[in-house]
């Protein structure tokens, strides 16, 4: 759920910096308006991934590395490099462990991350949540101009809604490219253990393209 007034201090892990999320709540002055604690430890998950052979390991680092520098230079954010000593199970155990003694929320896009958390009575705010939360009155039936930001698959794309930045999947045989724009008619909202998923299927099988 969402936090009906200001986070006084957040844990942010691995998984939250990469989402990207996070710059659009500072961005947009959305609940987030205090302190932004990363520790030392995701820092070295961070350059450990960039260090993969793995490309998408890579990337996903490169990202996350990104969202942490676009953060540090806004002036809605105030962010701190903290470190933590580490814990023999890992970083995860790290933050769980740092949160439930300081009494701070942790923002996590990881599941298995949130449910442990849960368990142990720390707040967690799971930015896959968030962007649907914020985009709750999008109901099935419902047409939304949508921009592809990226295409996985012939019948699959990902999009985003152009009056939130919730994100969504386009399924339609048809070839997008990333940036392009177009109407799209809301015609499932899934939900999964990671949160809920809008699908949507353009108005017809032409591109339909807007300015």
């Amino acid at each position: 759920m969402l936090f009906s007034k200001a986070i006084q201090g957040v844990i942010v892990d691995t998984s939250g910096l990469i989402d990207e999320t996070l710059t659009k709540l500072v961005s947009n002055n959305l609940f987030i308006k205090d302190t932004l604690l990363i520790t030392d430890g995701v820092l070295d998950e961070l350059q450990s991934m960039a260090d993969q052979s793995d490309k998408f390991q890579r990337k996903l680092a490169r990202r996350g590395l990104k969202q942490l520098q676009l953060l540090q230079k806004s002036a809605q954010a105030t962010i701190r490099i903290i470190e933590v000593p580490a814990a023999e199970a890992g970083v995860d155990r790290s933050l769980v462990d740092y949160c439930q003694r300081n009494s701070l929320l942790l923002y996590t896009a990881d599941h298995n991350l949130e449910l442990r958390a849960l368990t142990q009575g720390i707040g967690v705010i799971n930015p896959r949540k968030v962007r649907f939360e914020l985009s709750d009155s999008v109901q099935v039936g419902d047409r939304l101009e949508v921009e592809i930001i990226a295409s996985n698959q012939a019948l699959t794309h990902e999009v985003r809604l152009l009056n939130t930045f919730a994100s969504a999947k386009l399924e339609s045989s048809q070839q997008y490219k990333v940036g392009d724009k177009l109407v799209a008619k809301v015609v499932a909202r899934n939900m999964h253990a990671a949160g809920e998923e809008l699908v949507l299927k353009p108005l017809s099988n032409s591109r339909q393209l807007i300015g």
